[in-house]
């Protein structure tokens, strides 16, 4: 699904939700989901090959969770942050190499109410990734894979439709495993929807 398919329809399910019930729930579990870009800080700089390099691809992350007040929240969280890659060539001939990264992650979500059904939203938690590597040199292929955890933390904007609710918000992962086993930072920015239960 392109990124403009996927905001219409987030912005689509938003409009059907605004003409429900207005009242919100301060506490009970909440499924959604969201879709943007991730950006691998590190990647071109990891490898290091010049002739050309992508360090960024479409991602979504579906989450569910249980807020126990308006104000706080715990979330669990699957992200496919898409495909990188970098095209070079080390004096042998061209080299690719293409990593995609998944990760499930355990947050902890700080909500602070601005104006009306907007809030501000912070959160921080920790992650467990997979990291799989597709190397393509001359006639050969090589593929790997990392795992590894560390810590997740973001932040945003939130729109309060009653048992419904809009996101838009920014979420890193640290530290990682990126390409040849380098450290990589990863940026998600998306926007998303949430339904209460």
């Amino acid at each position: 699904m392109s990124k403009s398919r996927a905001m219409l329809a987030v912005l689509g399910f938003a409009a059907v939700a605004s003409a429900g019930p207005a009242i919100a729930q301060d506490k009970g579990l909440y499924l959604g989901g969201s879709f943007g870009t991730a950006e691998y800080a590190d990647t071109c700089t990891n490898l290091n090959l010049a002739t050309g390099c992508r360090d960024n691809d479409e991602a979504w992350r579906a989450f569910g969770g249980y807020r126990f007040n308006r104000y706080f929240a715990v979330e669990l969280g699957f992200a496919d942050l898409g495909t990188v890659s970098a095209v070079g060539n080390l004096g042998a001939g061209p080299i690719t190499e293409e990593s995609q990264t998944r990760a499930f992650d355990l947050v902890a979500v700080a909500t602070v109410p601005i104006i009306s059904r907007l809030s501000g939203f912070g959160k921080l938690g920790m992650y467990r990734a997979k990291t799989s590597h597709e190397i393509v040199a001359g006639q050969g292929t090589a593929q790997s894979g990392d795992q590894d955890s560390g810590f997740t933390y973001g932040a945003g904007l939130g729109l309060d439709l009653g048992s419904f609710g809009l996101r838009f918000e920014w979420q890193r992962w640290d530290n990682v495993a990126g390409s040849t086993t380098l450290q990589e930072t990863i940026d998600f920015f998306s926007i998303g929807a949430l339904i209460r239960f």
